[in-house]
C-alpha cells in the first residue's frame, strides 16, 4: 500500500480499461491524484499523433471538463470520491517529473516506457523515482484491448462488446439461405425432421415446434421484432420439458458477446437439445450458429417481413458466412 499514487489519462468514454486503472490506483493508494489530459493536450499531442500515424481522427475526443466529470461520477459510485484528487496535464511529462510526496505511477505495458522515462526525468531533478504499477490491459469481446479509440471508431462499445458495423448491415439484410412462406414451410420441416435442426428466434422456434419438432438448439430471446413476444415463455417451458438443456446469456442488441458465441458452439456438439435464452437480442448469432453447425444441419431464422429461411449447412455456406464474420470482428 502505497500513501500517494498518481494515475494519469484522456478517459475518453469512460470504459472498462479505464475503471480497471483506476481501481488498480484506488486500491494500491491511501491517496490518488487522477491526472486528465487538457483540452491544450489532446489539440496538440493526440490530435497530431493520429494524423502521423493514419489512426482514426481523435477529433471526437470529448471536452476535459466532461471527460472528468465521467470519472468523478464513477469514482463515487465506488466509493473513491474523498480520497481522490484532480490536476490537467498539459504535457506528455508534466506534472509527473515535477511532483512530490507521491510514491508511485500506475501504468499499463503499452505506456510503461513513459513511466521509466519520467522517472529519468525525475532523477535529473533529484526526486525520488515512482514505483510503476502496472496494470494488464483488458480485453474486448475479440480478446485485442478496449481502447477510446476503437470505441470512438464504433467496433466496440465501452464494455467491450463487438459493434455491428454500418457497412455489415446491409449484408445481413439479405437471406443466407431460401426464403419459405407459406405451405413450403411445413414441406421443409417435414423433409428435414429427423435431420439435426438450429432455430435462431422466437418466431423460427415456435413455427417449427407447432409442427411436432423438438429442435437440437433453440435460441430465444422472448420477443419478436423487438416485441416483447407473450407466447416465448410457453415455447421455452414445453422445451424445457421436453428435455432440453437450458443456458442464459447475455448478447445484443447490435452485438454478440463472447459467452453467448461459446454457449453456441457448445450446444451445438451436445447430444442433448438445448435452448438459449438471450438476455438482449439473438438475431447475429445466426452467423456463429452457421460457422459452428456440423454439415448437413438444418438452420431455420425468420427474416421480417418475408418468412422463414432455411439454411442447409455446406462448407461453402460456412465459408461465405465466417467472412462475414471477420468483417463483424475486424
Amino acid at each position: 500500500m502505497y500513501h500517494h499514487v498518481f494515475v494519469a489519462g484522456t478517459f475518453d468514454r469512460l470504459h472498462h480499461g479505464h475503471k480497471a486503472l483506476l481501481r488498480s490506483a484506488f486500491e494500491m493508494g491511501e491517496k490518488v491524484t487522477v491526472g486528465i489530459t487538457s483540452d491544450k493536450f489532446v489539440n496538440e499531442y493526440k490530435k497530431k499523433l493520429t494524423a502521423d500515424s493514419y489512426q482514426p481522427s481523435a477529433i471526437n475526443i470529448a471536452l476535459c471538463t466532461k471527460r472528468r466529470s465521467e470519472v468523478e461520477v464513477w469514482l463515487k459510485t465506488q466509493g473513491y470520491s474523498d480520497r481522490a484528487s484532480f490536476v490537467y496535464i498539459h504535457t506528455p511529462y508534466e506534472p509527473a517529473t515535477s511532483v512530490s510526496r507521491v510514491d508511485a505511477l500506475v501504468v499499463t505495458n503499452q505506456n510503461r516506457k513513459t513511466g521509466e522515462e519520467i522517472n529519468e526525468k525525475r532523477k535529473i531533478k533529484n526526486l525520488p523515482p515512482f514505483h510503476l504499477i502496472e496494470v494488464d490491459l483488458v480485453p474486448a469481446e475479440d480478446t485485442a484491448p478496449i481502447s477510446s479509440t476503437r470505441i470512438r471508431a464504433g467496433s466496440i462499445d465501452c464494455d467491450g462488446n463487438l459493434v455491428m458495423p454500418e457497412s455489415l448491415r446491409a449484408l445481413l439484410g439479405k437471406p443466407l439461405g431460401k426464403v419459405l412462406t407459406g405451405s413450403d414451410i411445413l414441406a421443409s420441416i417435414k423433409n428435414h425432421e429427423t435431420s439435426v435442426i438450429i432455430t435462431v428466434g422466437d418466431m423460427a422456434t415456435k413455427t417449427v415446434v407447432d409442427f411436432g419438432v423438438v429442435p437440437h438448439v433453440a435460441i430465444m430471446d422472448n420477443a419478436v421484432e423487438r416485441r416483447v413476444y407473450r407466447q416465448s415463455a410457453d415455447v421455452i417451458n414445453s422445451l424445457e420439458e421436453n428435455g432440453s438443456i437450458r443456458a442464459d446469456v447475455a448478447s445484443g442488441p447490435g452485438y454478440m458477446s463472447k459467452a453467448a458465441i461459446n454457449a453456441v458452439s457448445k450446444a451445438v456438439l451436445l447430444k442433448e437439445n438445448s435452448i438459449i435464452v438471450v438476455n438482449g437480442e439473438e438475431d447475429l448469432l445466426a452467423l456463429p450458429v452457421i460457422v459452428h453447425a456440423t454439415l448437413g444441419s438444418i438452420v431455420y431464422y425468420g427474416q421480417p417481413g418475408r418468412g422463414l429461411v432455411e439454411v442447409i449447412i455446406s462448407q461453402a455456406v460456412k465459408n461465405e458466412v465466417q467472412k462475414l464474420l471477420q468483417k463483424f470482428i475486424h
